[in-house]
Formats: structure tokens, sequence, C-alpha cells
């Protein structure tokens, strides 16, 4: 898998017309504060999402992006998915409303989520309360498709990851944090 570098070309927008294509300049590899997605309404301006989500996001080892990949499509294949929407509204609301994936550089910290340069897989499900049950197997099934290339979940997002699964895949960085916690704060 390579990271592109740096472009200022267009890039057609996402699920555009091809009879009459929209471009935008799409965010690019860098820092996170100056890289972060865009949402674009139909002007082509930045705007935020108006639909309310729930997400998960894992990450992988980047050697296993490939088979992640195919295992994430494999998954999701018997799923629905919304319809492309706009500003003005309308479309069919599936289960899933995006895909995201993000190559993130590895980092040493104990708790961190990409101790080696990653793959982020990422998914917005629909947060209508009469899908709930679909979308938390839904989100099993991807963390168990996902298991075998060494799946960490976002610690911000929905996981099915339990506490012994989450202890052993953080191992010896988990061990520091909760030394390191019962020393400066033994109260909790």
């Amino acid at each position: 898998l390579r990271i592109p570098s740096r472009s200022d070309a267009p890039a057609s927008r996402y699920l555009t017309d091809p009879d009459d294509p929209k471009y935008f300049k799409p965010t690019t590899r860098g820092p996170w504060s100056t890289t972060l997605a865009l949402t674009i309404d139909d002007d082509l301006k930045e705007t935020s999402m108006r639909e309310t989500d729930i997400q998960c996001e894992f990450f992988v080892p980047l050697e296993h992006a490939k088979a992640a990949v195919r295992a994430v499509a494999a998954v999701a294949s018997a799923w629905d998915f919304s319809a492309p929407h706009s500003s003005e509204g309308g479309g069919a609301k599936g289960l899933v409303d995006a895909f995201e994936f993000r190559c993130v550089q590895g980092d040493g910290a104990w708790l961190s989520p990409c101790p080696v340069d990653s793959l982020g897989l990422h998914t917005s499900f629909n947060a209508d309360p009469a899908r709930r049950d679909e979308v938390l197997a839904g989100v099993a099934a991807l963390e168990a498709a996902l298991a075998p290339f060494g799946v960490r979940a976002h610690w911000g997002k929905l996981s099915a990851a339990t506490p012994a699964a989450t202890a052993e895949s953080y191992g010896d960085g988990l061990r520091r944090f909760r030394e390191l916690c019962a020393a400066h704060d033994p109260d909790g």
C-alpha cells in the first residue's frame, strides 16, 4: 500500500454525476490538524455532517491492509447502504452511511491503537434506535473479521471487545498504564 504524495489536483466528488462532474481539492498527507476529512455540500463548500450516526473504527498493521479490506468487504456485503444524500436531504437510510479508510503512522504510546503504521477502517452506522441490534451485530462482525490481523479498536468509538480482549491486545502498555495510575491515584 502506497500513500500518495501531496497533490493539489482536483478530484471527483464522491458520488458525483458522471455527466456533470463536480470537483474539490481533497485533504492529503500531513499533520492531523491540517488534513481532517471534509464534508462537501452541493455547492462544493465545506459543511458539517447533518446526519447523526454511530461510529466504529478499527486499526490493523498496514502490512495486513489488503486482507483487512477484503475481510471488511465480505462482512459488509450483506448490509444495506444509505443512498446518496445532499444538503437538501433525501435518499434512503441504510444500515451503513459511510466507510472511510485511513493510513496512520505508528507511535510508541502505551495505549495507542496504532503502535505500528496502520490502516484505520472506519464505519458510520445508522443511528436509528430501531436498527440498534443490527448495528451492534455489525460492529461485532467487523471486529471478529479483523481479529486475525491484530485489530485494535479506536478508544472513542463503538467496539464489541471484552475487557479481557482489550487487556490482551494492549499487553505491556496497559499494564504500565495501570501501574502508573495506581502509583499516582491509588483511590481511582
